[in-house]
């Protein structure tokens, strides 16, 4: 993907390791850890603050969870038994980890970017379900999120989830990677659902989805000269 393969950060050892135990632990969100973790590195603390509130405002994470915290109760649990893949659904899963008694020595143990990559990887695995979202698209979100939060915004992305638009066809317009065909009909998508959270006219809308996306590529073409 010409977008993915363009971005992200130098990867510190630390956060290497911090990738390979969120992966080892819960393996249920390993692809999110290995693949995209590292493309959000230098926007991890940012990235976690977007999908955390879009969490909350979906329903999946109650007000007062944090992604860092949800990250530590998931991994714990994992070494539990307590796994995604263990339950029916994934708000029996959620309900068990917000029952499980946390360790503070081994939350201890945990770096704080291994507990948020398993935070933002968990609350992105939560939400495809709740969306019956291709998988992996939330986790691709994430990288749109990291390329500019001010526009793919929690208000703006849980706005898409909320009307239906699809994420994958959100992520693969900015990658570049749809037909002309595909590309219309997620613009007027976006389009329709923008009238929910603005006052923008379409057409403003529509110059601000093509500027957004021209934007995005002029920053990849900058950081690679």
């Amino acid at each position: 993907m010409v977008f993915f393969s363009s971005i992200g950060s130098a990867i510190s050892s630390g956060f290497s390791a911090a990738v390979s135990v969120v992966s080892t632990t819960l393996s249920s969100i390993g692809k999110f850890a290995v693949e995209i973790a590292p493309k959000i590195a230098g926007q991890l603390g940012t990235v976690g603050l977007v999908i955390q509130a879009i969490a909350t405002i979906v329903g999946l994470f109650n007000a007062d969870e944090k992604v860092e915290e949800m990250g530590d109760r998931a991994m714990q649990a994992s070494e539990s038994g307590i796994r995604p893949e263990n339950f029916d659904s994934f708000d029996e899963y959620m309900d068990s980890i917000r029952d499980f008694d946390l360790d503070p020595e081994k939350s201890k143990s945990y770096s704080s970017e291994a507990k948020k990559i398993a935070g933002i990887g968990i609350a992105c695995k939560g939400i495809e379900d709740k969306f019956q979202l291709q998988s992996g698209a939330m986790g691709a979100m994430t990288v749109l999120v990291a390329s500019n939060p001010d526009y793919f915004n929690s208000e703006r992305v849980s706005n898409w989830l909320q009307t239906g638009v699809d994420i994958a066809n959100v992520v693969g317009y900015f990658d570049k990677k749809l037909s002309a065909g595909e590309n219309v009909d997620i613009i007027d998508d976006m389009v329709k659902a923008e009238q929910n959270i603005s006052d923008n006219s379409d057409q403003e809308t529509y110059t601000e989805i093509l500027n957004t996306k021209d934007e995005l590529y002029q920053s990849i073409e900058k950081d690679n000269n």
